[in-house]
């Protein structure tokens, strides 16, 4: 509706995708161009490389070369290429922030002029901090263990998670054991949250050099709303972002799951909270104006909708808890 281009979609392991598909044996080629197997750990191996073989550039070229590319989470390697080789790129990935009634996007580009018309739509961090504070009101209902003042909260990962790649390789709390325990030793007590989908091996490391360790269970937002917790220490988990929202510090073991730019002053590449104005048509229109010719903007919009994104991409982690879930089962 914006530009009036052709469309076609690349995407991997995707049934509903109709065009421009990829097939495994596709994928299995461009990890052997490598010389690799096609695995997680080769995943990581490459997902960071600031440059390719020519022969993956062609194949890239073949699939991109002289389009616009709006890709979701597309990894930096690719970026890289892309922008070295001037192809206008809008990345896009889920912003860290997941306590709001909707998830909502983190999108950037590698063309200037575009990155500063989607600086115009971030979201407003106050606006951010207001639903904290409501958030907590529900959220410390889901916290039903007795805490100890002063207490430190390390949130657990996956243990393939991208944004714990470092070198080429998924690293853990295991490479951060000193630094764990002294931040321990500066709290009451060091309590522990796994992922509940995906226990860490790690755990049992740090257990054995924490000695006033509790594993804990229960809702990450109903920790965040406890006053007993002053901090809050994970690998790159986008809980660390989101904790000094509810008036608690964060402490990256290795970094933020991504760079952002806020403030005028953030680095001009960082990625950008939008809400929903990307659903409608003159967001594109305005975004893309400074590359492409754009049709008149018609001020259509799309009504607000609690939980859209989330429905869509069936991601209620932690918040369908406080939101839904403890009321009903008062109600009960």
């Amino acid at each position: 509706m914006a530009t009036g281009l052709p469309q076609s979609v690349i995407s991997w392991g995707v049934d509903s995708v109709a065009d421009g598909g990829l097939t495994t044996a596709d994928v299995r080629a461009y990890y052997r161009h490598f010389g690799l197997d096609l695995s997680l750990q080769s995943w990581a191996r490459i997902h960071d490389l600031p440059s390719l073989p020519p022969h993956i550039e062609a194949l890239i070229d073949s699939m991109f070369g002289d389009s616009l590319v709006v890709g979701f989470e597309i990894p930096p390697s690719i970026e890289n290429y892309l922008t070295r080789r001037g192809i206008p790129l809008i990345s896009a990935t889920i912003h860290p922030v997941r306590f709001l009634d909707d998830i909502f996007l983190a999108i950037r580009s590698n063309i200037p002029a575009i990155q500063e018309k989607l600086f115009g739509y971030r979201i407003d961090q106050n606006y951010i901090r207001l639903m904290a504070g409501i958030q907590s009101a529900s959220a410390a209902r889901a916290q039903t263990l007795e805490l100890k003042p002063n207490s430190a909260l390390l949130i657990m990962q996956t243990w393939y998670d991208q944004t714990q790649i470092r070198n080429g390789e998924f690293v853990s709390c295991e490479y951060y054991l000193d630094e764990i325990a002294r931040i321990a030793s500066d709290h009451s007590e060091l309590l522990v949250k796994e992922h509940p989908l995906a226990p860490n091996p790690a755990t049992m490391l740090i257990q054995s050099v924490v000695p006033n360790l509790r594993m804990v269970t229960g809702n990450a937002y109903g920790f965040l709303a406890s006053p007993e917790v002053t901090k809050l220490v994970t690998m790159s988990s986008s809980v660390g972002v989101e904790s000094p929202y509810f008036g608690i510090p964060s402490h990256f073991l290795l970094r933020q799951p991504m760079e952002q730019r806020i403030t005028e002053t953030d680095p001009v590449e960082g990625f950008i909270g939008i809400e929903d104005a990307f659903m409608a048509p003159d967001f594109w229109r305005s975004t893309l104006a400074p590359i492409v010719s754009v049709s008149a903007k018609d001020k259509l919009t799309v009504p607000r909708k609690p939980n859209r994104l989330r429905i869509a991409l069936r991601s209620f982690w932690n918040f369908n808890q406080i939101d839904t879930d403890i009321p009903v089962a008062e109600k009960k």
